[in-house]
């Protein structure tokens, strides 16, 4: 598979199957991922209009968190860290 960058249409399409990826991928993913991927993931998901995705993803990334991280104690309300 190829994607044509300068075709925003296929840009538009890619960053679409990224959000509709299964909410467990998300699950999985976060608690791996450093604050600095999990803000740009959470960016690229709000973008799209993947709100609920994000969410999701950021809840499992503070999953893993220590205190002192950014996400520490984020229990997946919106607006709540």
């Amino acid at each position: 598979m190829t994607l044509d960058i300068d075709n925003p249409v296929a840009l538009t399409d890619a960053l679409r199957r990224i959000g509709g990826l299964d909410g467990e991928m998300w699950d999985d993913i976060g608690p791996h991922l450093t604050c600095d991927e999990a803000e740009a993931f959470a960016a690229l998901l709000l973008a799209i209009g993947e709100s609920e995705t994000m969410w999701r993803m950021l809840a499992a990334h503070a999953s893993a968190d220590e205190e002192g991280d950014h996400h520490y104690g984020y229990m997946g309300e919106r607006g709540t860290t």
